[in-house]
């Protein structure tokens, strides 16, 4: 018998049970299920078996995997060969199938469709992680594409696709999502929702100062990528699109406009399901001097309203991500390290912890190792581990999208 319907057969034993103690406990939840299986909906897919399937491959992790699920590792192609951090390459993979990342950013330019896949299956054949890792990438197109080497479409900016009627940029979006598709990309980090002008910091990464045309461009955006099961992360939450300054090089305050609320807004309410990108600015309608990716009341905003969105952190070592307020400096307050601003961006609730192309393996061990000490002692950050794996799990599974158990994710022995 394969190990699939192995796996299925006790899900649906133990689905019998939660049906069992739903009955009598939970007659509300009962009714709801009675509803779904009477509009024609399976047995096995009207039952929680997501809560069930979640739970049990959680189980299975060790400490190190679950701090593992949480990582995006970088993955640094140059001239379309792997960067291995000075290691030969059998060391490098060795290494991680150790750290079992839960994630990989390809990191790059002009990569070509032979060099991706082929980074993208050695990786992915030499994971011994019970969950496949996930595959992301940058492409929003002009300055910002990664995979746009040899094999891929290159992109116009995405001020410049803003302005195509909406046929045009479907045709030319969903050709660039075949494509990333067949390489093996999971996610993109992109479609950019900030609303401002070419004459900010981000200049033709802008799509639009008017929300309805980002709305409208970004809806479009999601469609054609989730068309082909790669999921999109919306960027930069709240919203940088007034920013005159760049991020990775100093911090800066900002304030959420309601065209920024709108487009969020309007974007999650039809896709909540999606990825969102926290950015390191602070907000002077909230706490004005600490990043809104590692403030536990601007992440929990989006949180609390949209609780099945996956949320990333932006790239963690910007210098933006380190700020300290001005009232500390003068004071005996130690330097934060790339693991103290790791923690307090767990600690806010983002999800996936993004690392860029500067970070080297050393730094990003002791990013594993302080944070499995925090795991092992610190019970409330373990809640917000726990909480957002099993969240990772979810959608790696593709429980949050489709309400169904799949099983490809799973790591065949």
């Amino acid at each position: 018998m394969k190990k699939n319907t192995v796996i299925l057969i006790i899900f649906l034993i133990l689905a019998i049970g939660l049906l069992g103690y739903n009955y009598y406990f939970e007659p509300f939840k009962q009714a709801a299920i009675e509803q779904d299986i009477s509009q024609g909906e399976k047995v096995e897919e009207a039952v929680d078996l997501d809560l069930t399937a979640v739970e049990v491959i959680f189980g299975r992790l060790n400490d190190q995997a679950v701090i593992g699920q949480l990582i995006s590792w970088p993955v640094v192609l140059e001239n379309n060969q792997l960067d291995n951090n000075n290691l030969t390459q059998q060391e490098y993979l060795d290494y991680l199938v150790e750290k079992s990342p839960g994630f990989f950013t390809l990191f790059g330019s002009e990569i070509s469709t032979q060099s991706a896949k082929m980074t993208i299956d050695q990786l992915v054949n030499h994971s011994n992680s019970v969950l496949l890792p996930w595959f992301s990438v940058d492409h929003e197109g002009g300055t910002v594409q990664r995979l746009s080497g040899d094999g891929f479409t290159r992109l116009a900016s995405w001020n410049s696709i803003c302005k195509l009627d909406k046929q045009q940029t479907e045709r030319a979006l969903g050709k660039s999502a075949l494509e990333l598709k067949e390489v093996g990309i999971d996610i993109v980090l992109a479609p950019m929702v900030d609303v401002g002008s070419v004459k900010s910091s981000l200049k033709t990464r802008i799509c639009s100062s008017n929300p309805d045309v980002v709305v409208e461009k970004a809806n479009s955006f999601i469609k054609v990528f989730q068309e082909n099961d790669i999921l999109p992360v919306l960027k930069h939450f709240p919203g940088i699109g007034k920013i005159e300054v760049d991020l990775h090089k100093q911090f800066a305050i900002g304030r959420v406009g309601i065209e920024d609320v709108f487009v969020y807004r309007s974007l999650l309410d039809l896709y909540p399901e999606v990825g969102v990108m926290t950015s390191h600015i602070g907000l002077d309608n909230q706490f004005a001097e600490i990043p809104c990716s590692l403030s536990k009341d601007c992440v929990g905003e989006l949180i609390d309203n949209y609780q099945s969105t996956l949320v990333f952190t932006d790239a963690l070592e910007m210098k933006s991500a380190f700020y300290q307020p001005e009232s500390t400096q003068g004071a005996n307050i130690k330097e934060l390290t790339l693991g103290d601003v790791s923690k307090k961006a767990v600690m806010a609730g983002n999800d996936v912890l993004i690392y860029g192309p500067s970070v080297r393996i050393e730094q990003l061990s002791d990013v594993y190792d302080m944070l499995i000490r925090e795991y092992n002692s610190d019970n409330k950050f373990k809640q917000k581990v726990d909480q957002s794996v099993k969240k990772i799990i979810s959608y790696k599974l593709g429980v949050p999208v489709e309400h169904e158990v799949k099983y490809p994710a799973i790591k065949q022995n």
